[in-house]
């Protein structure tokens, strides 16, 4: 059984492989007919897809930074129905290709207590959209969004049906933002327009928002789960592993930081040192050896992170009292969603509808008691006590060491993103939160039906 984060040669030279013809395929483009060239490569990925489900969803979670890049290079601009097209034909590809795991593997997809919640959750989420629609932007996003970036990723890798792609999932995660490393370098270094940017990504699409925090999460996903599996694998260190570990744990740190993503950072160290105290069962020399590559990396990478990005972190600061900037505005932003869920409690005032249709609190018990009431809250909160429940029990309990390694990375994904969701993020766009949340839930309706 392969362990977490061991690529064989046959899986990196897949890699390599579709990472050429995409490169072949860009450069084609421009001198043939698009869609055919487009048409051919769609197939040849979806295929792939279907067979392999578990990467096609490790894209939708650590990998879309690959096609914003891949689309600044090729000159083209992102737009709505692009972007949602990608996410469809990710959705097509690995829930089909589940389904046809589930059959060949002649398993009934079996809902737990989780999924109830989860699906409750949801239901009421629809419903309040459509008793409270007011044909606001935010409320339509959220109900748009909600498909394609919460519930088909949580059912999709459930799906699975299999431990073992559970883990070629997780290798995946670590594999996208590392193939962007060198070329995100590469922008950093010799593109004047992106480095002097004070919030860096390797990408800049002049006529849209550009979201830093979409760049830096990536490489929160690379970095969380370098340190779970190194911390509980167990397997002695070796020195090679100590070199991959530097080589890609110092450079995702300086993107993070690069990117200024305060709250991403923050919440990362909180959740290391959380996993370090209360979850991982690694001997002492091991957590001394992790401790000291996390904080010699977050030295190394603060001191090549650029003057204006610094100075852009200390002014969020210190500006917090200060109307207009970001800190500032999300104090007030919190106040308001208060307000609206002390006005309508109960059932709150519905999907998107908060702040006065603005639906983006920051803060995300805020933003489901102001638009769900007590009725949303009292779930969300269910959900996620018995998400760690039962992750806390499958831990302690019996079990293989690849198991429960598989479970603690889960339940460190989810901790790390429900901190995040308290400063960031809508409960319809967090697949950081919801995807590990279907983990979760497979793996303990599994040790069940096991026993």
């Amino acid at each position: 059984m392969n362990y977490i984060f061991s690529f064989s040669r046959n899986n990196i030279w897949q890699f390599c492989f579709v990472l050429l013809t995409v490169c072949i395929a860009s450069l084609l483009i421009t001198t043939y007919n698009v869609f055919v060239i487009g048409l051919l490569l769609g197939l040849f990925i979806f295929i792939l897809f279907v067979k392999k489900p578990e990467l096609a969803l490790a894209v939708q979670f650590s990998g879309t930074i690959l096609y914003f890049y891949l689309l600044y290079k090729l000159g083209l601009a992102p737009f709505r129905e692009l972007t949602g097209g990608f996410h469809v034909f990710l959705i097509i590809s690995y829930l089909f290709g589940g389904i046809i795991l589930l059959l060949k593997n002649q398993r009934n997809f079996k809902l737990g207590s989780i999924d109830v919640l989860f699906i409750l959750l949801f239901f009421w989420l629809f419903m309040s959209y459509f008793i409270f629609s007011m044909d606001n932007e935010a409320a339509y996003q959220k109900v748009m969004f909600a498909p394609f970036l919460v519930i088909a990723p949580y059912f999709g890798i459930q799906l699975l049906s299999s431990e073992e792609r559970i883990k070629k999932f997780y290798d995946y995660s670590v594999l996208f933002p590392a193939l962007l490393i060198i070329p995100a370098f590469y922008e950093f270094l010799f593109n004047p327009t992106l480095k002097n940017m004070r919030r860096f990504i390797p990408y800049n699409f002049k006529q849209e928002v550009q979201d830093p925090h979409v760049f830096a999460i990536g490489y929160c996903v690379l970095i969380l789960i370098l340190v779970v599996t190194t911390l509980d694998r167990k397997e002695k260190i070796s020195f090679k592993h100590i070199i991959l570990n530097i080589l890609l744990i110092i450079p995702s740190i300086f993107f993070v930081i690069s990117a200024g993503s305060r709250s991403r950072f923050f919440n990362l160290i909180i959740t290391i040192a959380f996993y370090f105290i209360l979850i991982s069962k690694a001997r002492i020399k091991r957590r001394i050896y992790i401790l000291i590559i996390v904080v010699l990396a977050s030295i190394i990478a603060y001191n090549y992170v650029s003057e204006s990005t610094l100075s852009f972190i200390a002014s969020t600061y210190e500006a917090k009292d200060i109307q207009g900037t970001s800190v500032y505005g999300r104090t007030e932003r919190y106040k308001m969603a208060l307000n609206d869920f002390l006005e309508h409690p109960i059932i709150g005032v519905g999907i998107g509808n908060s702040e006065k249709g603005v639906g983006f609190p920051h803060n995300i018990l805020l933003e489901v008691a102001a638009e769900l009431g007590i009725v949303g809250l009292l779930i969300f909160i269910s959900m996620c006590l018995v998400s760690v429940w039962k992750a806390l029990v499958f831990i302690r309990g019996y079990g293989s060491h690849e198991s429960k390694l598989l479970m603690k990375l889960s339940l460190a994904f989810f901790i790390y993103s429900f901190l995040v969701l308290m400063y960031s993020e809508r409960i319809t766009t967090t697949i950081w939160f919801f995807l590990p949340m279907g983990i979760i839930s497979y793996l303990s309706k599994n040790r069940m039906i096991r026993e």
